[in-house]
């Protein structure tokens, strides 16, 4: 079993089509063994022939048990221990959030270990544009639907921090696509800073954002510096589960 596993590991977007060869290079599996190994797997279609003699692809069994494994998997449950651990190394509060019918929806939370609590529950829904999970959601939505989400829930105050400018509002969202992290501080909450980050599928679209929201007591550069790339691992770590492969994107 672990050499049939070495062999289909051997496979990826940038090599779908191996030869015989190739194999050997990759597993370090004798010719003999690797060719009496992808008979079994061919005659169980999990490889199939490209036509030509020697070189193999993936065959349509494994697509049929990766379309079992996506479908198995939903956010919460590709996203539940990574969201433990995220809470564990910031020791502040945990969101996951995605927008539906027009709304941000909040679909899981880990509670700080602190005193401080974040009035955002599971279930709860606020404006798309609300708070740090909400213009990361936005930021990668198209220019029509942003204009239409925006009319239909216009830029408020939710603190005196919070920003109320479309062309300022526009032109952050181009930041966050850029950065792909959105660092705010006191503009949902007052004295609350937020630092989230994309979760995207197995198709690359960003599906939902997590976020790790804490006192401003704390805050510092120090903390930046240590949170934002804790929470861009988390997202990363969460698309991973969801099937995304960053380099199969590109």
């Amino acid at each position: 079993m672990e050499r049939a596993l070495a062999i289909l590991s051997s496979y990826s977007v940038e090599e779908p089509v191996l030869s015989l060869g190739q194999l050997v290079e990759k597993t370090g599996l004798p010719k003999p063994t690797i060719f009496r190994i992808l008979s079994t797997l061919e005659s169980h279609r999990f490889v199939q022939s490209d036509g030509r003699p020697g070189r193999y692809s993936l065959g349509p069994k494994i697509l049929v048990l990766g379309g079992v494994a996506l479908s198995s998997v939903s956010l919460r449950q590709a996203a539940g221990p990574h969201l433990d651990r995220l809470r564990d190394q910031t020791q502040a509060t945990v969101l996951l959030g995605i927008l539906m019918d027009d709304q941000l929806v909040y679909v899981d939370k880990r509670e700080s270990p602190g005193p401080i609590r974040i009035a955002s529950d599971v279930g709860w829904r606020r404006s798309p544009h609300f708070g740090m999970l909400g213009t990361i959601l936005m930021a990668y939505l198209g220019e029509d639907e942003v204009t239409l989400l925006l009319k239909k829930s216009p830029l408020a105050a939710h603190t005196q921090y919070s920003l109320t400018d479309r062309t300022a509002f526009e032109s952050r969202l181009r930041e966050i696509r850029e950065a792909e992290v959105v660092v705010e501080q006191n503009e949902a909450h007052l004295g609350v800073w937020g630092v989230a980050s994309p979760v995207r599928d197995n198709q690359g679209m960003v599906v939902a954002a997590v976020g790790s929201a804490g006192s401003t007591a704390d805050w510092s550069d120090a903390k930046r510096e240590e949170v934002v790339p804790l929470v861009k691992q988390c997202a990363a770590d969460i698309s991973e589960s969801m099937g995304y492969q960053a380099g199969a994107q590109q």
